[in-house]
């Protein structure tokens, strides 16, 4: 919910959308995101909405799968008749940021609790193109997250979520049910736009920076 110029706005597409209509400081920045000159755009968000509710119909409900997997075909159909990598073709747009954490939280969590793998490249090719791409851009490798915090996170936020057992697996190399140290493998795609050595010095900020929390979870009684 905002409030602009005195208007409340209680979605994130009327906020977005009053928004781009406001002068900005870059009115190069503003012309390049806003993706309502394209006549594909109004379809491509009103399918977001609709992967969004499927998503979250499989997830938290347990039934919905062929509802998610109808839906999630027409995303790959519609980056792949664009040309590709994002939505509007080569063109970078609102569309893509609008579509970034829901189906990266999608990718992560349908993992975790059906054992389902978006990250295939052969069955998504135009989704995982669209992955490398958002992957090159530094402001989307600032906020990715990993599949251990949204599969954590999550479910307190959606009041559950269903495991089921095809996910048994990706839930043990996940939490750490398998791990044989030192660990060579993930389940994970490569995080190879970041280095060994700039992962350690993320990983050792992060655990100074929330010592505290650590150290608790560290000491969790079993």
């Amino acid at each position: 919910v905002a409030v602009i110029d005195g208007s409340v706005l209680r979605s994130s597409d009327a906020i977005i959308d009053r928004i781009l209509q406001m002068p900005g400081a870059s009115p190069e920045i503003d012309q390049e995101l806003d993706p309502f000159d394209h006549p594909q755009s109004t379809n491509l968000l009103r399918l977001e909405r609709v992967l969004f509710s499927t998503w979250l119909g499989w997830l938290c409900r347990g039934g919905g799968r062929s509802d998610f997997e109808r839906t999630l075909r027409k995303v790959e159909d519609s980056l792949s008749e664009n040309g590709g990598p994002f939505f509007l073709g080569e063109r970078f747009s609102l569309v893509d940021i609008m579509y970034t954490p829901f189906i990266e939280r999608a990718v992560a969590s349908l993992a975790y609790f059906k054992g389902y793998n978006i990250r295939e490249k052969l069955m998504f090719p135009a989704i995982n193109r669209w992955f490398d791409a958002m992957e090159t851009r530094s402001s989307y490798r600032a906020t990715k997250s990993d599949y251990y915090t949204h599969a954590h996170d999550l479910p307190p936020q959606l009041g559950g979520c269903q495991a089921e057992s095809g996910g048994e697996g990706v839930r043990k190399a996940i939490d750490g049910g398998d791990w044989q140290l030192p660990l060579t493998e993930s389940i994970e795609p490569e995080w190879s736009w970041i280095s060994p050595r700039e992962a350690r010095l993320e990983a050792a900020e992060r655990i100074l920076h929330n010592h505290e929390a650590v150290a608790r979870f560290a000491a969790r009684a079993k």
